[in-house]
């Protein structure tokens, strides 16, 4: 028996304009010149159609038929690019531009990876907002003229820590307590605590020395 596909031969293709009348779950109506259409958009029509546009349709004799291309749409109208299912934008040489004169969203219902040997980012303001962060790293450097820094709670854990300051304020409303394997302050000029009552307690002995020791 003859191959029937083989006896066939090509089909036919004719390309038209048309516009889309409708959205539907399995394609896009077309009203063209031969009629009304049902034309699914090809894979490689990356504008998606909307009602109202101007598009190219290819179509066979067997009634399938494809949005090739978004010919036209209203200037007040909005372009989008959707995809169906997972998709990737590679450079082979060069580099990457995303350019827009207004803004740049990015969203994603899962997560968002940025991979890089470097990363610089430049803005005249900035905010970032998150639930639970983490940063993991072997140095980190910021240099800034003011920083606050706003803290229901705040915990340190380090090994050492070195602070040169040229001077310093502080003030604690309650109590603060220290404790310290040693402690020592070292003033060039003078030292001075005050306070409404002072205790100075030692479980061996306190030792006082000075030129001159003035008490009351």
């Amino acid at each position: 028996m003859e191959n029937l596909a083989a006896r066939r031969g090509p089909v036919p293709v004719f390309q038209e304009y048309g516009k889309i009348q409708k959205l539907q779950a399995d394609g896009c109506l077309v009203e063209t010149a031969s009629g009304l259409i049902r034309a699914s958009q090809a894979v490689g029509c990356l504008i998606r159609p909307q009602p109202g546009d101007k598009v190219l349709v290819c179509s066979d004799s067997d009634g399938a038929a494809y949005i090739l291309a978004v010919l036209e749409r209203r200037p007040d109208e909005g372009l989008e690019i959707r995809f169906d299912r997972p998709a990737a934008i590679r450079v082979s040489r060069g580099r990457l531009s995303l350019v827009s004169q207004e803004g740049i969203d990015l969203g994603a219902n899962q997560d968002i990876q940025l991979t890089a040997s470097a990363l610089e980012v430049h803005a005249a303001r900035g905010k970032v907002i998150m639930e639970r962060a983490a940063f993991l790293g072997s140095f980190l450097e910021v240099q800034a003229a003011r920083v606050r820094l706003l803290a229901g709670i705040l915990e340190s854990v380090a090994e050492r820590l070195t602070q040169k300051i040229k001077r310093s304020y502080r003030v604690i409303e309650e109590s603060e307590h220290v404790k310290a394997g040693s402690l020592d302050y070292f003033a060039r000029k003078w030292l001075s605590f005050k306070g409404r009552y002072t205790l100075l307690t030692a479980r061996e002995d306190v030792k006082v020395d000075g030129e001159r020791i003035h008490i009351g």
